[in-house]
């Protein structure tokens, strides 16, 4: 099931349009909770769920790249062409495995190292780009706030910390404007 961000702010914004409606009714004692706002409460919640699952995901491929482009940049430095680069092969690891080596081969030459540094470099701009995109839908939903508890909110905070430690500023990326936001859910 795709959630879109449209579709969460069109559902708030009919939420909390009844929201308003019954508390500006008289009889407050007959009000409870509409099924409707259950069902998108557990939609909302169930896709927190699998965007940390993403988040993961793009943090283990981000690091993983960032990792290959280290020892990419090493070889290029140290000019450790052919079979000079077979230390620096084996010692570029990923949880155990010789990431590297594996991903360039064991023939190192210029224009190898020159290439797998643009893939990678593309690699890990796509992840920035699969990040933001998830940044962006948690910003929605907390402004939406229509999952009804703090997790958004430590979500968000852990993407901040990934777009950090990978040395990214994460206002470069996002062009959401929260007033704006904030003036649609109302």
């Amino acid at each position: 099931m795709k959630i879109s961000a449209d579709s969460l702010l069109g559902s708030a914004q009919k939420i909390n349009n009844q929201k308003k409606l019954d508390e500006a009714s008289p009889d407050k004692t007959s009000r409870e909770m509409k099924t409707d706002s259950l069902d998108i409460t557990k939609k909302v919640n169930s896709r927190i769920e699998s965007i940390e699952k993403e988040v993961k995901d793009i943090q283990t491929s981000l690091s993983r790249n960032q990792i290959m482009r280290d020892g990419l940049d090493l070889i290029q430095k140290t000019g450790s062409f052919e079979e000079k680069s077979g230390e620096i092969l084996r010692n570029t690891t990923f949880e155990g495995s010789q990431v590297l080596k594996e991903y360039i081969g064991e023939n190192v030459s210029r224009e190898s190292v020159a290439a797998g540094r643009k893939d990678v470099t593309a690699m890990i701009n796509n992840d920035i780009s699969r990040l933001t995109r998830v940044q962006v839908e948690v910003d929605n939903i907390i402004a939406s706030d229509l999952a009804g508890s703090k997790k958004p909110e430590n979500l968000l905070a852990d993407i901040n910390n990934i777009f950090r430690e990978s040395g990214v500023n994460a206002e470069n990326f996002s062009n959401l404007n929260a007033d704006k936001v904030m003036q649609l859910i109302k």
